[in-house]
């Protein structure tokens, strides 16, 4: 693996937050089992700030098995992307639309209820790709990449939409990647890309949205200067509330914009800063479950999902935890990656009760209230939510806070 940025090209990358030992969050365990850990660090470019996984896992070892279809969890934004899509970047029921990285076909599906019909994906999942095909679409197993792009512009031309929701962030290859996407596009071209916001997370400094298959950590910076790179300009972005925060972009072809090599050294002296900013929040969630412990209570996990896993992992708070509960009924039996908990259905916080439940980070505030709001019973029989990266009184987000 290239240790140079895989933004700007920079030979000048540090090691910036050492996590040590991990698992794949979404590999949950059987009985007995033992899950494969992976040394964790993020790295730091010492030019542009670019915060990445410098030596990442191969990727056939999170797609080739990993199966998430979109379908089981869609966003709460997505009617408000295929609005946009619908009113501002096509033009006709006919216009030709790529997705990259389709996953099960939901999207493009939600847009041929749109009335769209020139529809193509692109997805890696072997799982997600024959469901996509399943549902009548045109969907190629592969990996895109620059080839992959130049074998589709020759086949069938240029889209006149690319969309690539959630998939950057998971690209090592970043620049076989980015320049394939240029090659799609012609000057009637709209690229729709969307990515987890890197801003919010600094700003809070959310350990939990670090995620081992999340290899870059774009924010609309890194993007531009990434993007500029290969002729693509950004001209509109804007912000969703979505796993920890989302930035979705709109870009067409643009001149190559090539960066001077300075250092912009307000950004990274923030970035540097971060690192403490991280410990002193896993600092901060050890210390109020620790304390909560040595008081003799009982306290169960709501949620199995990746940013749960990593609070629980990366803070090292999985100690004080006696068990998981999720709705999820694929989940129950088995165990938590590295921790070895038990998930279990919501029921067992009846069954066998526990004085505080924390909400472990879901993708959304809005489901984690609604897991407050679903199992009010849980405090009404005297039991305590704990909230993470909850509003503090102050107005301050706090990473740790019982509610109530």
């Amino acid at each position: 693996m290239s240790s140079v940025c895989r933004v700007c090209l920079s030979d000048k990358v540090v090691p910036f937050l050492p996590l040590g030992e991990q698992p794949n969050t979404m590999c949950l365990l059987r009985q007995g089992q033992q899950g494969q850990l992976m040394d964790l660090t993020l790295s730091l470019c010492e030019t542009c700030g670019f915060v990445f996984i410098k030596t990442p896992s191969k990727r056939e070892e999170f797609y080739d098995y990993v199966q998430l279809p979109t379908s089981m969890f869609p966003a709460e934004h997505i009617g408000e992307e295929i609005d946009e899509i619908v009113g501002e970047h096509l033009s006709s029921p006919s216009d030709m639309i790529l997705e990259i990285a389709c996953n099960d076909g939901y999207f493009l599906n939600a847009l041929r209820k749109a009335g769209y019909e020139n529809l193509y994906g692109i997805e890696p999942a072997r799982h997600c790709a024959k469901e996509a095909v399943a549902s009548g679409l045109n969907v190629r197993n592969v990996y895109f990449s620059k080839e992959e792009a130049e074998r589709f512009v020759r086949e069938h031309g240029h889209p006149r939409l690319v969309i690539s929701r959630h998939v950057l962030e998971h690209v090592q290859e970043l620049d076989s990647f980015v320049e394939g996407l240029s090659i799609l596009m012609d000057d009637q071209t709209t690229l729709f890309l969307e990515v987890p916001d890197f801003a919010p997370v600094e700003e809070r400094a959310d350990f939990s949205s670090i995620w081992e298959q999340h290899v870059n950590y774009f924010d609309v910076e890194s993007l531009r200067t990434l993007f500029g790179r290969f002729g693509i300009e950004i001209r509109k972005w804007r912000t969703v509330p979505f796993t920890g925060g989302s930035l979705i972009t709109t870009s067409k072809r643009g001149k190559r914009v090539l960066t001077d090599g300075g250092r912009d050294q307000k950004r990274l002296a923030a970035r540097l800063a971060l690192r403490d900013r991280f410990l002193e929040s896993m600092h901060a969630a050890r210390e109020c479950l620790k304390a909560l412990r040595a008081q003799g209570k009982k306290i169960a996990g709501f949620g199995s999902g990746a940013r749960c896993s990593g609070y629980l992992n990366f803070a090292d708070v999985y100690q004080y935890i006696d068990y998981i509960v999720d709705e999820d009924p694929r989940k129950h039996g088995l165990f938590m990656p590295k921790s070895n908990l038990g998930i279990f259905p919501p029921d067992r916080l009846v069954t066998h009760p526990v004085d505080y439940c924390i909400v472990l980070p879901f993708n959304s505030k809005i489901n984690e209230a609604k897991v407050m709001r679903k199992y009010q019973d849980f405090v009404d029989r005297g039991g305590r939510f704990i909230e993470t990266w909850a509003q503090a009184e102050d107005g301050t987000t706090a990473v740790i806070k019982v509610v109530g």
